[in-house]
């Protein structure tokens, strides 16, 4: 039987570990649940997690402390920016995601294979900011999308009341104009009253 129709019968999970069992065996991890789709493996301080989604046809990589639930995900933006790699792990085909992991264990994953705690705690760090800069900049859009129905509403004194609301390093440029106006028609709103 060819390795093309071996891996044809093979599900996601005995993919894994057949591309990944020398790395596995070297640091210790050890396969505690496992299904078709989903792996999970311990060492003696951490949790890895690999996930396929059929529907979706995607995967996932998630890396935790073995003692949390909390777990990060390893996308292809915490790739290139925590760990500055070109490897991508989101939505590539599984043939794709099997030999990226591969390279991922052998490289830049060492830390977490060797259970550096400090290297985790970084990672979580990270996460967790790339977690609220990402909710920031939701309440931003979300009320740079209020400040939009303001204007369009000629309500210039709610206009100026969220966009004071922004960082003023993230207000675009567009928004700083209407601000200007915003307040010049209103001192022009009051003048006019006296």
């Amino acid at each position: 039987m060819d390795s093309t129709k071996m891996k044809l019968q093979m599900n996601f999970s005995q993919l894994v570990l057949q591309q990944n069992r020398l790395i596995f065996d070297k640091y210790n991890l050890h396969v505690i649940e496992q299904d078709d789709n989903y792996i999970k493996l311990l060492s003696k301080k951490l949790q890895f997690i690999i996930v396929h989604n059929k529907r979706e046809n995607s995967n996932t990589f998630f890396i935790g402390r073995k003692d949390k639930n909390d777990v990060v995900e390893i996308d292809n933006d915490l790739l290139e920016r925590f760990f500055q790699s070109k490897l991508e792990l989101s939505e590539v085909s599984i043939d794709v995601f099997l030999r990226n992991l591969e390279a991922f264990f052998e490289n830049e994953a060492k830390p977490l294979l060797t259970d550096d705690l400090n290297f985790i705690t970084q990672l979580e760090k990270f996460d967790l900011e790339r977690s609220n800069e990402y909710t920031l900049n939701l309440l931003m859009r979300q009320k740079l999308i209020a400040a939009d129905d303001a204007w369009s509403q000629s309500n210039y004194k709610e206009f100026i009341n969220l966009i004071d609301q922004i960082n003023n390093e993230d207000i675009p440029a567009s928004y700083l104009l209407k601000y200007k106006i915003a307040n010049q028609r209103l001192r022009n709103d009051i003048g006019d009253r006296w």
